[in-house]
């Protein structure tokens, strides 16, 4: 834990640096937002994690003006934080927002997949 608190640092010490040098939708910024993003969910700081992350995807997203790999990827790593929380339905949203014709579909319908799985041991979701 100790770690994730010194890289915490870094990455603030990071960021400082960067949007000083960079604007706030560089490339090597959103970057750090992602790994900061990161290490939140490594200490289980879940709503930080969420926070950082939807940070990183409206940079993103104005950034490409479309679905960059580097979106793609974020976005699935934002709905495995919701995943991990339990909120399957707004993870089953991030996941659902690739696109069908996305060629790393395959493994987002295995996450997808997954999500459904999880939700099957909810007992308010048996039907009797």
């Amino acid at each position: 834990m100790e770690r994730c608190l010194e890289a915490e640092q870094h990455y603030e010490r990071a960021l400082l640096g960067l949007e000083q040098v960079h604007a706030k939708t560089h490339p090597d910024t959103l970057g750090i937002y992602a790994h900061k993003a990161q290490n939140y969910c490594r200490q289980g700081r879940h709503d930080y994690a969420i926070k950082v992350y939807q940070r990183a995807l409206s940079g993103l997203e104005l950034k490409s003006g479309g679905k960059s790999e580097v979106l793609l990827g974020n976005l699935g790593r934002i709905a495995y934080v919701y995943y991990e929380r339990k909120d399957y339905d707004t993870a089953l949203h991030y996941y659902k927002s690739f696109g069908k014709d996305d060629p790393s579909m395959a493994q987002t319908i295995w996450e997808i997949a997954h999500v459904y799985w999880g939700q099957a041991g909810r007992r308010d979701l048996v039907v009797e």
